[in-house]
């Protein structure tokens, strides 16, 4: 599996996945993730906009690299969103830019038929606004995959990847509609 963190540029053949969700003020979802997509094919590439270092970047650079890798993996590989419960000294514009990503994917996979982004969101118990989001998916964007647990989320969009499908009734009953959280 091929990492690759902010600002790196790297060189993509294949499909990626992009981890898209809190950066701070959470506990380090990535990790699992990381490992978790590694476990289920280890030939996948992988973006992290986090970084090696998280809070050092020049905002303009971070910018531009987590666009050019959100369009890389909307055209060519899948966006995990995985919306985790906030730590402790969070504030209220906790995920907030997160929440803008996906309004705006989950409009483009709605959109675009043809070409349609792959578009996976996981959103652990708990989370701020957990039960409205959940529910504006499902009724007003259903071709966004909703899994409950992020080990289920990794499944789902390299499985997505793999057969490069739309999301759709068919697409959700070959890789099962996830209604349990197994995290």
């Amino acid at each position: 599996m091929t990492l690759i963190r902010s600002p790196s540029q790297v060189e993509i053949d294949g499909p990626l996945i992009y981890l898209a969700g809190p950066i701070s003020d959470t506990a380090n979802w990535r990790a699992d993730a990381v490992r978790y997509l590694t476990k289920i094919d280890p030939t996948i590439h992988v973006a992290d906009p986090r970084g090696a270092r998280p809070f050092r970047v020049d905002m303009a650079e971070q910018f531009e690299w987590e666009r050019n890798h959100l369009r890389l993996a909307g055209t060519s590989g899948a966006i995990l969103f995985w919306f985790p419960c906030p730590g402790p000294n969070a504030d209220v514009s906790y995920a907030v830019r997160s929440l803008l990503n996906l309004g705006e994917w989950a409009t483009r996979a709605q959109e675009n038929r043809q070409l349609a982004p792959i578009v996976v969101v996981g959103i652990e118990a708990k989370f701020p606004g957990e039960v409205y989001l959940r529910r504006r998916l499902a009724e007003d964007f259903p071709r966004t995959l909703l899994c409950a647990g992020l080990r289920k989320a990794c499944v789902a969009a390299v499985s997505l990847v793999r057969q490069r499908v739309t999301i759709n009734d068919e697409a959700r009953a070959a890789i099962g509609f996830f209604d349990e959280d197994d995290d």
